[in-house]
């Protein structure tokens, strides 16, 4: 399971990842926040980064609850975000939002939802074109499974993402999915591989 930081680390930059798009606007945000390389607080980033008007306010109060360990909140608040974009058509947000969703629930141990979640926002990317955003809902997906003991499923997530995101040239998405493998062999014992 997630543990919850306080400040941002590896582990908060592969949340922001996930929540935000973009590892570079994530760590463009970072540098920009924190040049002299002091710790900062979720919060702080989540002020950073660029979310849209409307839902986006929701998007970010989620994030910050959930960081906080505030899982319940995050995921009512990012379920009123979901609402928002998709009363607006806004089908890119409704797909960040629901994988937020995946992860918010994936954490709290509801499995189904997390699961749903993800293969709509999957679905929804691929309709869409957005083959980055659909390989992170694949790699989100691997880490319900592997959360849920599903540890071959997990592998064959992640590597597929993994795969698309060496085709796109994505090299933060690539990290990602190499961190996950690692984790999921490091779990199995298989510390040669990790």
């Amino acid at each position: 399971m997630i543990r919850f930081l306080g400040q941002v680390s590896s582990h908060s930059l592969v949340m922001s990842f996930i929540l935000w798009g973009p590892l570079p606007t994530a760590m463009a945000a970072l540098e920009t926040a924190q040049p002299s390389g002091e710790w900062m607080t979720l919060p702080a980033l989540a002020q950073q980064l660029d979310r849209p008007q409307g839902g986006g306010r929701s998007f970010q109060e989620g994030a910050v609850l959930f960081q906080q360990g505030q899982l319940e909140a995050a995921r009512e608040v990012w379920e009123a975000a979901l609402r928002e974009y998709e009363r607006a058509g806004d089908r890119v947000n409704i797909t960040e939002t629901q994988i937020a969703l995946g992860v918010g629930n994936d954490t709290l141990g509801n499995y189904r939802a997390a699961t749903n979640y993800l293969i709509a926002a999957r679905d929804n990317a691929r309709t869409l074109g957005l083959e980055s955003l659909e390989a992170r809902a694949i790699n989100t997906l691997g880490l319900v499974r592997q959360n849920q003991g599903r540890y071959q499923e997990a592998q064959a997530l992640y590597e597929t993402a993994l795969d698309m995101q060496r085709q796109l040239g994505d090299r933060a998405g690539e990290a990602l999915g190499l961190n996950n493998l690692g984790q999921l062999y490091s779990d199995l014992g298989d510390y040669a591989r990790a």
